[in-house]
């Protein structure tokens, strides 16, 4: 029996306070150019990668190409993640003392290799994952359980032995299908979804401050 925990974060939303960037790139993308756009779009497209937010805008009726839009929104992200955004509070000292107990951390996020990884190296916490992947590594959504299935393989253990934080409502159903304990964290951005959030994932909390009082 393995004893060796395995903990999966998501980025935006859960260990950085991005989505107010997200919102406004959202703006200037879509509002910007005469599209209207449903006040979820923000919940919908998170568990998604670059190239399927990408599409979505397109359904909405942003005249664009997939590439152009890919990368405008890089383009638009690429500063805020750069210079800006920052750790959400306790989080950091989370990640360490996950480090410290010999916890495997590991990250999955939408957000493009080229935001996230600079913005955790400005943080100072990139050297603590064992991996870093994107959505767009698997060519799959977090609303896809096959991209749970594929991340339990490359870790190399059953997905009952991950722990998964995330911020959005349908990552953490997803995931849970795929058989991972979840942790549903708090973000001002998914309010409307937290009563949904506290029901579907095993455990929740307001801030990594309450860490300590959950069995993960």
């Amino acid at each position: 029996m393995e004893n060796k925990k395995y903990y999966l974060f998501d980025l935006d939303g859960t260990l950085i306070d991005s989505m107010t960037e997200w919102c406004e790139n959202i703006d200037t993308l879509l509002a910007g150019n005469g599209v209207d756009y449903p006040e979820d779009t923000i919940n919908v497209i998170t568990p998604m990668g670059d190239e399927k937010v990408a599409r979505h805008f397109i359904s909405l009726g942003l005249k664009m190409t997939v590439e152009e839009i890919m990368d405008k929104m890089n383009r638009l992200s690429k500063v805020s993640y750069e210079e800006k955004i920052l750790l959400k509070p306790f989080v950091k000292e989370y990640l360490f003392k996950c480090k410290d107990e010999g916890i495997s951390i590991n990250l999955l996020t939408a957000s493009p290799h080229c935001t996230l990884e600079p913005c955790l190296k400005r943080n100072g916490v990139i050297d603590l994952f064992d991996n870093l992947w994107s959505c767009s590594d698997f060519a799959l959504a977090k609303s896809d359980v096959k991209i749970y299935e594929e991340v339990a393989k490359l870790l190399g253990t059953p997905p009952s032995n991950i722990t998964f934080f995330d911020d959005n409502n349908v990552a953490i159903r997803t995931a849970k299908k795929a058989g991972y304990k979840t942790v549903g964290v708090y973000d001002k951005f998914s309010e409307s979804f937290w009563e949904e959030i506290k029901q579907t994932a095993d455990s929740y909390i307001y801030s990594f401050e309450e860490i300590e009082n959950l069995d993960a």
